[in-house]
This record gives C-alpha cells, structure tokens and sequence, in this order.
C-alpha cells in the first residue's frame, strides 16, 4: 500500500510538471491543486457586479485571499474581479453587507501563479452615505478605502497592505501582523489605534485625536499632519514627525531607534527628552541624556528611548 502512494504521488508530481511546461508553452490551461485535487482552470478571470441599487450602513468581510477596495460613487454596488471559480459570497441582512470567501485556497499549488494580481472584491458605496460600521478580517490580500465616512471600523489583516485615503472615522481600531499601513489626503481619526507588528506605518496630510499607534517591527512617520494627545510606542524602529501640529500630550516611547520631530509650529509647547543610550538635541542645541522644558503648559512632547536618538526641531 505504501509503495501504491508513493508511486501514485511521482506520477502526479510528474503531470503537474508537464502541464506546467506545456501552460508556459501556450499549450495548455493553468493546472492546480484544490483540496489535495487536481484542477484544470478554464477561465482565468472574470468581472461582475454581485449586487447592485441595495443600500447598507455596515460592511462585514471574512475573507482569505482577495484584495479589498472600498470607495465612492454614484450608487451602491459590490464587484468582483478575478477567477470565477473562486469568487466570495455576498449577502445583505438587517442592513449588513457581507462578504465570505467561499473555499479555502490554503491547499491550493499553481503552478502557473493564477492568484497573482490577485482577486479583487470592489464595494461602492454612494458620496452621502456615512456608514455605522466596517470590520475586516483579512487573511491575505490588501485593503484599500477611499473616502469614506463610518463611525466604526476594525480591520484584522495578516499578510497585506492596508491603504486609508480621506476616511473620516470616530473610532478605529487596525492591526497588521506582517504589511504596511498608509494613511493619507485629509483622513480625520478620532480615538484610533493602529498595531504592527512587521510593517511601516506612514501618515500624510491627516489628523489624529487621542490616537495610540505601536509598531514592533518598522518605522512610523506623521508627514504634514497634526496630533490631539495619543502616544506612540516603537520596539525596532524610528519615529519620525515632519511638520507635525502638536496639542495635548503627545508621546513617544521608543527602545531601539531614533525619534525626530520638525514642528510646524513650536510656540506654547512643553518638552520632555529622555533617552539611555543616545543624545537628546533640543531646536539644534544639545542637552544631555535629560531634559524638561515649559512642562506647565497645556500642550507637551515627551519622547524617551532606550537606544537611540531624540531630536526637536
């Protein structure tokens, strides 16, 4: 029995290598393991609208591998783009949208990369809408969302991008085990956190109230935007804030890397520099392992480090 297997295994393995050669070779269709079973692929993408004219105010996703676009327009509409045979479901209920991949590609092989450029799900959703609540939970694949105005939204990704563009949220809550997180064009946050543990986090032109962001692996940049309090805190890593609006406390907690900030405007603010292994530079000057500034004022900088260098401009 055990020779059976092995025998009956070489055999696959070698057809999947000659439908391989003869797919690179224009004569034959893309072959694939699904479930342990091999699948020929007769169509390699495919465009269409899933729902259309039926209005939502909550976006639910549980998906593996699609990537996810969450936009304006003129009218409500959900589409998918890419292979057909792996297209998610689409339900409304109780004024829900939801979304499941239908099939697991955990034990799908290609051997002709038939998920590169992956699948794509586009939501639409209409420019007066404010929706109540997005949550996303992402095995694999990235999310973008443009112009969007929700009073909730939690994403969970595990391996992929997640792109905010002009999204107005009252609470957010996104974490990102292994990609990068972009903020962007006049996103307004209130009460958000973000966590990565291996990814950048980069903000432009954006502004956050009583936002914590943690990163363990990677940078975070604030380019051109503002803070109301919130605290960052960085394991491995550099803080960087270029043309940052500061009001409230704001902090920056860092053990390997360096923390540098360029106010945009530096009247009325407080400073507090600490740092165990580095050098602490105040407006160009340098002042020790330690220093305190103007701490009785209303709005305060504190950054302090472990390993590395705090710098205020």
């Amino acid at each position: 029995m055990k020779k059976t297997i092995i025998a009956g295994f070489f055999i696959l393995m070698i057809g999947i290598l000659f439908t391989g050669y003869g797919y690179m070779k224009k004569g034959a269709n893309p072959l694939y393991i699904d479930d342990w079973k091999p699948k020929v692929l007769t169509k390699v993408a495919s465009k269409k609208v899933l729902s259309k004219n039926v209005s939502f105010k909550k976006i639910n996703i549980k998906d593996t591998t699609d990537d996810i676009v969450i936009t304006r327009g003129s009218h409500y509409q959900v589409s998918y783009q890419g292979i057909k045979g792996f297209q998610p479901s689409v339900s409304l209920s109780n004024g829900s949208l939801n979304i499941r991949q239908k099939k697991s590609l955990n034990n799908l092989i290609s051997i002709s990369n038939i998920n590169e450029g992956g699948q794509k799900v586009i939501i639409t959703i209409p420019k007066t809408v404010t929706l109540q609540d997005i949550s996303a939970n992402v095995t694999e694949g990235d999310m973008d969302i443009q112009n969007i105005k929700t009073q909730k939204i939690e994403v969970k990704s595990i391996d992929g991008d997640i792109s905010i563009i002009n999204m107005t949220a009252d609470s957010l809550k996104i974490y990102n085990e292994n990609g990068d997180i972009e903020i962007g064009a006049q996103s307004k946050i209130t009460e958000g956190s973000f966590s990565l543990v291996n990814g950048d986090l980069t903000a432009h032109e954006s502004s956050f109230s009583n936002a914590n962001m943690t990163n363990s692996y990677g940078d975070i940049e604030l380019l051109n935007s503002t803070v109301n309090g919130g605290q960052v805190k960085l394991t491995e890593g550099d803080f960087e804030g270029k043309k940052l609006g500061v009001t409230g406390k704001f902090s920056v907690t860092n053990r390997d890397g360096d923390n540098t900030i360029s106010l945009s405007n530096s009247s009325n603010i407080g400073y507090l520099m600490s740092t165990s292994d580095g050098d602490n530079t105040l407006f160009g000057k340098d002042v020790g392992s330690q220093v305190t500034e103007k701490t009785n004022l209303v709005n305060q900088i504190e950054l302090t480090n472990e390993s590395g260098d705090n710098e205020i401009n």
